[in-house]
């Protein structure tokens, strides 16, 4: 992961150079905020294809404004090859090649190109370095479907629930508040309040805005517009990872934006506000019955030391892992978990059948009614816990003493 992160600061640092034409100080400081942002920092802790998706994205963007053609064809393959998401990445990069090809705005508001065919012209040339991927990905899939017979999931996928459609309008005004969330949440809500001021004030003194920031709100709505109809469809595929690009060019949009302020007391504060509100966004932790998405924050640090006593006070005690019941992310065999020869699992959750269960307050896959079962009718065996985040062993009365 370690190469792809220093990737990711590179080609940020040539996106800040691009678009900010300002001392070493502020582009240390426009860095600092760029990679403090939770879903960015969370998925840098874990091993996460989405910090490779991440990696290839800015290449691209940076590539198609650098135009670079050779450079911009491997970080397509690659970026092809992230699968769905990366498919949907790839269309994105390809939108906005294509915008970049045909807008001029310090010419005019309008497509420069006036007839039909000069636009055919600017697709062909644009679509050129797409070719080598899009055939990989389009042989991939075919070949992937004739051997799996299925594309995105199958029948018994672990994840297939996640795909079930919404049913009606509550359900699609869940999904749409749940995105709002997404964009407020981990201190997010910092960049909308900044914004805010800003196009207020903009609005009330009639300033207009410039090529650079209507290019970077492009950058933030077209992956926006490609991502959002799947996570506003299907129930379960409402994650902040998924935003990641959208999140980067938000906060690059909303900082272009701050540092251009001629008021320096006010561009110094919103840039105070908004480095404080991501940072401390990490110690964002929200009451076990609220579902939170952990991989999108370094507030699930503090758990893996604490399963490591867990389990170790498990071994000490002699409790047999399979006499124990837990959720997801603990139910993987402790050989790839934990990288040993300890090929022990612990078992699915059962609360009528368990004899332990495993908890923890990162676990999300807990019903309101499930917690109420385990917090009146069972008893802690043990504890630990660390800042906001804990693990508890629990133990079944009813089945222990039968």
């Amino acid at each position: 992961m370690l190469p792809l992160l220093i990737g990711i600061v590179f080609q940020l640092h040539r996106l800040i150079l691009r678009f900010f034409q300002a001392s070493t100080l502020w582009h240390v400081g426009i860095m600092l905020v760029l990679i403090s942002e939770a879903t960015l920092l969370g998925q840098s802790a874990l091993v996460s294809p989405d910090i490779a998706l991440v990696f290839f994205y800015l290449l691209c963007m940076n590539e198609i404004m650098g135009r670079r053609q050779l450079l911009l064809i491997v970080a397509l393959i690659g970026l092809a090859s992230m699968r769905l998401r990366g498919s949907m990445a790839f269309v994105a990069i390809f939108i906005i090649d294509l915008l970049l090809n045909t807008l001029d705005f310090d010419k005019s508001p309008a497509i420069t190109a006036n007839n039909l065919k000069d636009l055919t012209r600017s697709f062909l040339r644009v679509s050129k370095p797409y070719v080598p991927a899009a055939l990989l990905l389009c042989s991939w899939y075919a070949y992937h479907y004739v051997q799996a017979g299925w594309f995105v999931y199958h029948p018994l996928s672990p994840w297939k629930e996640s795909f079930t459609p919404n049913a009606g309008v509550g359900d699609y005004l869940h999904s749409i508040k749940m995105l709002i969330w997404l964009f407020l949440d981990y201190g997010k809500a910092a960049l909308w309040i900044s914004l805010g001021a800003i196009l207020w004030l903009r609005a009330r003194r009639r300033i207009t805005v410039d090529t650079n920031a209507i290019w970077l709100f492009i950058f933030v709505l077209v992956p926006f517009l490609i991502i959002s109809p799947t996570k506003l469809i299907y129930v379960g595929l409402m994650g902040s990872r998924y935003y990641l690009p959208v999140f980067i060019f938000l906060s690059l949009f909303t900082l272009y934006l701050v540092f251009n302020l001629k008021n320096n007391i006010l561009k110094y504060s919103l840039y105070s506000l908004i480095l404080t509100s991501l940072i401390t966004g990490h110690l964002w932790v929200y009451p076990e019955r609220l579902s939170q998405n952990w991989d999108g924050t370094l507030a699930h640090l503090p758990y893996y030391e604490l399963r490591k006593s867990m389990i170790n006070y498990i071994d000490k005690e002699g409790i047999p892992h399979e006499s124990i019941g837990t959720t997801f992310p603990n139910l993987a065999s402790m050989k790839y978990t934990d990288l040993t020869d300890d090929e022990r699992t612990f078992s699915d959750k059962d609360l009528s059948s368990n004899k332990y269960v495993f908890y923890s307050n990162v676990f999300n896959e807990w019903t309101v009614d499930e917690l109420a079962e385990l917090h009146q009718n069972w008893e802690v065996e043990r504890e630990f816990s660390n800042w906001n985040i804990y693990v508890k062993l629990y133990k079944n009365p009813k089945v222990i003493n039968h």
